[in-house]
């Protein structure tokens, strides 16, 4: 028997992810050198954790068989 559970809409997934970028992106906007350096690795940390829960989220929403 196949066990369904509520699937996420891959649109709020593909929108969150969106936003993850773009809250990246502009954390890092008019940064140059040793600010931008330091920023940069902040950000991407944050990001990947952004992206890793948006993974996770859609993966328990995921259709169990």
């Amino acid at each position: 028997m196949t066990t369904a559970a509520p699937r996420q809409d891959s649109s709020a997934t593909d929108e969150r992810t969106r936003m993850a970028w773009t809250v990246y992106r502009d954390s890092l906007r008019d940064l140059r050198g040793a600010e931008y350096e330091a920023a940069e690795r902040e950000a991407w940390e944050a990001l990947q954790r952004e992206l890793r829960a948006i993974a996770s989220s859609s993966t328990r929403h995921a259709t169990v068989g």
